[in-house]
C-alpha cells in the first residue's frame, strides 16, 4: 500500500519504503506509481457557483402546416394541440431544482469544491444584453452563475425529438459585473418522450430528466471550453 502526503511523497518516505521492499527495483516501481497518479484538484471553498432553473417546458414544433408553432404540444398552455399533449409537469422549476441538485456542478464548471446554490425564485437574468450584476448579495471572491433561461421540447416534421436547453454562464470572480459571460443552447435527442402509451410514461418521464443532465454537461463543456487563453 502506498501512502501519500499531499499528493505525493517525502524523500524519506520512499527510502523507507524502498528499505522494506528490499531494494532499488522497489524504489523505482514507487516513483513511477507516484508518476501515474493524477494531482489531487485543489479545493476551492471560497467559490460559488449560484444555479437558476427555467421556467415551465416549452414546446416548438416544425412542420409544413404547423410550422414554428409554440406551445402546441402542450396542454393547456397551447391553444391548438397538434401531437400528443406534453404532460405540463414535465421538467416544471421544481423537478429542475431536485435534478440540478444531484449534478457534480462543481467540477462541470471546473471549481472543484465550491459551494452550489440551486434558487428557488426566477432569474433576472435573460439571455439578450449584458448581465446588470450579481443577482444575490453574495460577495464571494470567486463567483460564478449559471441560468437556465430556457427549456424546448423540439418537434420536426420528420417526426425527431428533441430537448434543446438555452443556458447562461456568468463569471465573475471577485467583481461586481462579470468579467466573461457565454450563451449557447445544447440539446439531447429524445426516443420516447412524450409517451405515447400509459406504460411508456415512466420510461419517458426518466428520457426527459436524463436529456435535461446531459444538455447541463453539455453546456458546461462549451462554457469552460470557450475560455480565453491567458
Amino acid at each position: 500500500m502506498l501512502l501519500r502526503a499531499g499528493g505525493g511523497m517525502t524523500t524519506k518516505l520512499v527510502a523507507m519504503l524502498t528499505a522494506l521492499a528490499g531494494g532499488a527495483a522497489a524504489t523505482t516501481q514507487v516513483q513511477e506509481t507516484l508518476r501515474e497518479q493524477p494531482p489531487a484538484p485543489a479545493v476551492t471553498s471560497q467559490c460559488e457557483i449560484h444555479v437558476w432553473p427555467a421556467d415551465r417546458l416549452h414546446s416548438l414544433t416544425e412542420g409544413a402546416i404547423w410550422n414554428n408553432t409554440l406551445d402546441s404540444a402542450i396542454t393547456p398552455h397551447g391553444g391548438r394541440v397538434t401531437e400528443r399533449a406534453v404532460p405540463t409537469t414535465a421538467l416544471d422549476p421544481e423537478t429542475q431544482r431536485a435534478q440540478l441538485a444531484k449534478l457534480p456542478i462543481d467540477r462541470w464548471f471546473r471549481v472543484p469544491g465550491a459551494k452550489v446554490e440551486i434558487h428557488t425564485e426566477q432569474s433576472r437574468r435573460r439571455a439578450t444584453g449584458r448581465a446588470a450584476g450579481r443577482q444575490t448579495a453574495s460577495t464571494a471572491p470567486c463567483y460564478r452563475e449559471v441560468t437556465i433561461a430556457r427549456n424546448f421540447f423540439n418537434r420536426s416534421g420528420l417526426a425527431s425529438r428533441t430537448l434543446r436547453t438555452l443556458v447562461i454562464y456568468d463569471e465573475y470572480g471577485d467583481q461586481p459585473a462579470p468579467v466573461r459571460s457565454f450563451v449557447s443552447w445544447a440539446s439531447t435527442d429524445l426516443a420516447i418522450f412524450p409517451a405515447k402509451k400509459a406504460e411508456d410514461e415512466a420510461d419517458a418521464a426518466a428520457e426527459i430528466l436524463t436529456a435535461f443532465e446531459s444538455n447541463i454537461s453539455k453546456f458546461s463543456l462549451y462554457a469552460t471550453a470557450a475560455r480565453p487563453a491567458k
